[in-house]
């Protein structure tokens, strides 16, 4: 847009940006030229752009899942209340002043969580266990996905987290193991996870999980 430009719009909706310029004969100003230019595509794509970023933006504020986008070394970039809420922040500015890492078990487990990210891109629905800002234990349902930065901007994870430590299961008795070898043996009483969750999310190192009914 010309930096003096002003724009007009028209009862049928067109806009149009013009400009005037003085109309100059032996150097005294007898008129002025007026130029127009519709740039209609151009503010109804602006218009566009704005009502879906409006959008988004209550989508993300709203979510009741927890919603992130961070950087693979571990700075929040941005989180919903419902993130904040999930892992036990004050406030969303309380929870982008930490650190990712600081919501995992430990940094191995992290390591492990952006290796696998990254040699599948995106990870749909994968259980995964957290820790609060107390350093109390949490167990989450995400979903995340690995969004290549631009012009050699790093990585971005944008994905979501529900929190489902209460999700109800069946009275069971669960052993798991390694090779024959009993490995863990946990119970539950039908109204939450307990001990099941621990022995549960072992079982990316394991090679049988024996469900007793």
């Amino acid at each position: 847009a010309t930096p003096d430009a002003k724009t007009l719009e028209l009862a049928d909706g067109r806009v149009f940006e013009f400009v005037s310029r003085p109309q100059r004969v032996r150097g005294e100003v007898v008129g002025h030229v007026w130029s127009f230019r519709d740039i209609s595509v151009q503010k109804q794509a602006e218009k566009s752009l704005a009502e879906s970023a409006a959008r988004y933006r209550l989508l993300f504020e709203r979510n009741l899942a927890g919603v992130y986008r961070s950087t693979p070394d571990g700075r929040l970039l941005e989180v919903n209340d419902a993130f904040a809420r999930i892992y036990g922040f004050e406030s969303v500015e309380d929870a982008l002043s930490h650190e990712a890492g600081q919501l995992y078990e430990s940094a191995d487990e992290r390591a492990r969580f952006l290796e696998k990210l990254r040699s599948q891109g995106r990870l749909v629905g994968i259980e995964t266990r957290g820790r609060r800002k107390d350093g109390s234990t949490l167990f989450l349902l995400e979903t995340v996905s690995l969004v290549p930065g631009e012009a050699g901007a790093p990585e971005i994870l944008e994905g979501t987290v529900l929190d489902i430590n209460d999700r109800p299961v069946p009275n069971v008795l669960v052993q798991l193991f390694d090779d024959g070898e009993l490995l863990a043996s946990a119970t539950t009483d039908g109204s939450g996870i307990y001990d099941l969750r621990a022995v549960y999310n072992l079982n990316d190192d394991t090679t049988s999980l024996l469900w007793f009914v």
